[in-house]
């Protein structure tokens, strides 16, 4: 009986929480208070150091050879959550 009662309440506790989520988001919206347009930058402030050092380094990641060690781990990974 108190099992029963306690899944209830986790149950009306979940239901709660995203309830409320969902409500908030919902006002959120309403009020057009989108986390891309709080985060933005303004237009034309151009593209910052830290964006411009990524971008250059992952575009020459493409060309470079991965370690030994990197190619075995992933294999060993793609086996582990590949279903068979």
């Amino acid at each position: 009986m108190q099992l029963r009662i306690a899944r209830r309440e986790a149950q009306a506790l979940t239901a709660h929480s995203r309830r409320g989520f969902l409500g908030m988001t919902a006002t959120a919206a309403a009020l057009g208070l989108s986390p891309h347009r709080a985060l933005a930058q303004p237009e034309g402030a151009g593209v910052g150091r830290v964006m411009s050092v990524l971008s250059t380094y992952m575009s020459a990641a493409r060309t470079r050879a991965l370690p030994g060690e990197v190619i075995e781990q992933a294999k060993y990974h793609l086996l582990d959550v590949w279903p068979l």
